[in-house]
């Protein structure tokens, strides 16, 4: 099995200095961290980092917070690799209310759980994580680290790409190591795919109360005449590659009395998903509630070699449908992207296509 990366000085010196590079790092920038900002509202006083790198995400969600939510608001970012921490708070360090401290919920305890905090964050790091310890470790310690009304906010990554959208591959796929930062040498280490069954079940058994699984726009930030274009992807649809070809965000609410919150935060998100990106036509949603199989919104069935599909959500009368297969989205070129995006408008699929709506700042 690999080592840890992060622990390796000289990956975590280039990865921090990746990270922080927006030209570098456009997706979490523009796409990861604005839509988990999406589940703070101005009762929330103390989030959670857990697996927080290099802190940048623990410090952009607390200044955001302060500055337009709660000016009291404070956030410990929590991560297993000392190397990060340090970097973390050096990058912090003119942030108020911000602290980081060594945690790895996998192997210990911590005096974090003490059910005061109002958000726990997990961006990129549960699948870093064996289904056992997930189940047996992390998800009980995190559930702890929340109050009665707190949220659990996870995501997770695509790990289809990693098996260049074989099926297949997929299917037969519980752990694989991956190379992390977009580093080559000396940056392998394992991960594992989770299903939202899984995941269901783990937050079932760790007494968490509510649960509804969200997909993150699938953004390519490519050149294009001398710019950068952006179009999302639409969602994947097939049942059993659900977890796959696309990044998704899972959201938990620790109690009964989370309702509200749970429901408002997960409105946030999609109204800020639909406005931003309106070529996705999403249908892969699932909301579990008391985990009852009864209450899940399970997809349409298409072809199974269409990991996307574009349908009208909105306008049921609308009976165009578009799908992609997984593989050839992958491979396409700016041009071919801007051509579905108006064959999409032409269907109604999605608003009329303005090429300056998606071309971005160098």
């Amino acid at each position: 099995m690999p080592t840890n990366p992060y622990e390796n000085p000289d990956f975590a010196r280039s990865y921090v200095v990746s990270e922080v590079d927006r030209s570098k790092n456009r997706y979490e920038w523009e796409v990861t961290h604005p839509a988990t900002l999406q589940f703070l509202n101005n009762s929330v006083s103390r989030v959670l980092d857990y697996g927080c790198g290099s802190g940048i995400f623990t410090a952009g969600i607390n200044y955001a917070g302060r500055s337009s939510l709660n000016p009291s608001l404070q956030s410990i970012g929590t991560d297993a690799s000392l190397e990060m921490l340090q970097y973390a708070a050096m990058i912090s360090a003119k942030t108020e209310g911000v602290s980081f401290q060594a945690w790895d919920a996998s192997v210990e305890e911590s005096t974090l759980q003490d059910k005061s905090f109002d958000r726990v964050f997990a961006k990129l790091v549960l699948n870093y994580v064996s289904s056992e310890n997930l189940r047996e470790a992390v998800m009980p310690r995190l559930r702890e680290c929340l109050n009665d009304e707190g949220l659990l906010v996870a995501v997770l990554p695509n790990p289809l790409r990693e098996v260049s959208y074989s099926k297949s591959n997929y299917e037969a796929m519980n752990e694989i190591d991956v190379n992390v930062g977009n580093f080559s040498p000396g940056s392998s280490t394992r991960s594992y795919r989770h299903t939202y069954e899984e995941m269901i079940n783990a937050a079932d058994q760790a007494g968490f109360a509510y649960g509804a699984l969200l997909g993150l726009p699938d953004v390519r930030f490519e050149p294009y005449k001398r710019q950068l274009m952006k179009i999302a992807h639409p969602m994947p649809m097939v049942l059993d590659t659900l977890n796959a070809a696309k990044r998704w965000v899972y959201v938990f609410g620790a109690t009964e009395a989370s309702a509200e919150n749970f429901d408002s935060a997960v409105g946030r998100f999609e109204h800020w998903r639909a406005s931003q990106y309106p070529e996705i036509a999403d249908r892969a949603h699932i909301r579990v509630r008391g985990y009852s199989t009864d209450d899940v919104d399970l997809p349409l069935e298409v072809p199974h070699d269409a990991l996307y599909d574009y349908q009208d959500t909105f306008n049921p009368d609308n009976k165009n449908r578009v799908t992609l297969r997984g593989d050839l989205a992958e491979r396409m070129t700016p041009k071919q992207k801007i051509r579905i995006a108006k064959e999409l408008a032409r269907r109604g699929l999605r608003e009329s296509i303005n090429l300056n709506d998606i071309l971005v700042a160098v």
